[in-house]
């Protein structure tokens, strides 16, 4: 697939798209928002992926993924006035509130006052069965993370491939997954990592490599809160995972679908990019990345 979006020149905060390009996705540039819907089907819910990349005084980077009206992954944290203030607080700085990486424990406040546009959507890709979008995260000198993130229309599934680029002294990096209030861990699925989702049926996990995630509750410190339609200020579960040395990917896959079903997911880097690949029952694909461009593989 070729690209159709790049960022525009440094001194410009927008991003650029071609007229008509996009058939079940939308993107709105100017406030850095990416959306992608699969196609409705009578009778059956459609999955629905946003995709942010705010200033780091906005919260930063962030996504959210639902089936239908049931929310899968949320973009964590809450502006709600009944939340504390520091969880309010922790919504706008702390990139453990969103689904996103933090490095070395940092949070935006002490972010590059120097980068503008330290973090922004790249590139957008769509076909048929699928659509992407890359992100940049170049807000911390330590270290910079570019993140693409694929969504698998047909299939209700969500690919993730986080690149970490470090700089010369040894980073942490920490990333996190808000899981919807209503997800409940499936411990009868065990070793397989997913969640019940109600009405949204299973919520599965992978995880590449053997860095496995902790599942953290919610409800405690400033992490994992988040606001219902009722505008309640309920806790959230969420997954961090904690990598350190001489990682340079890392690749995590979510699928809805009725029952638990297991799935691998690996990466592995490539002259100028990465590939990536999902197996699991009824579901196989591989994606490559390479200077700039990204496409299925036969």
């Amino acid at each position: 697939a070729r690209s159709i979006v790049q960022s525009a020149a440094a001194s410009a905060n927008r991003v650029k798209t071609q007229p008509g390009a996009l058939r079940d996705a939308a993107l709105f540039g100017d406030s850095g928002f990416f959306v992608s819907r699969s196609p409705k089907t009578e009778g059956k819910p459609n999955s629905h992926l946003v995709v942010q990349a705010r200033p780091p005084s906005a919260g930063g980077v962030s996504l959210s993924f639902a089936l239908g009206p049931v929310q899968l992954l949320i973009g964590g944290g809450t502006a709600e006035k009944k939340a504390p203030p520091d969880t309010r607080r922790a919504s706008r700085l702390e990139p453990a509130t969103h689904n996103a990486l933090r490095i070395n424990g940092r949070n935006y406040a002490q972010a590059r006052k120097d980068a503008p546009q330290a973090i922004r959507l790249e590139n957008v890709w769509e076909e048929k069965h699928w659509a992407a979008v890359k992100v940049v995260n170049e807000a911390f000198p330590e270290a910079a993370v570019v993140r693409t993130v694929v969504h698998l229309k047909p299939v209700h599934g969500l690919l993730v491939v986080d690149e970490l680029v470090p700089g010369t002294e040894p980073v942490k990096f920490e990333q996190f997954w808000h899981l919807g209030p209503d997800l409940t861990p499936l411990d009868e699925a065990q070793p397989l990592l997913a969640f019940s989702a109600g009405e949204g049926g299973v919520l599965n996990v992978a995880l590449d490599g053997d860095a496995g995630a902790e599942l953290v509750a919610g409800g405690q410190g400033h992490i994992g809160w988040t606001a219902t339609p009722k505008r309640q200020v309920v806790p959230n579960p969420y997954l961090r995972r904690e990598v350190a040395g001489d990682r340079t990917h890392l690749a995590t896959f979510f699928r809805a679908t009725a029952a638990p079903l297991r799935y691998e997911v690996t990466v592995e880097p490539s002259a100028g990019g990465w590939t990536a690949t999902v197996v699991g029952q009824g579901l196989k694909v591989r994606f490559v990345s390479a200077d700039g461009q990204l496409k299925l593989a036969a």
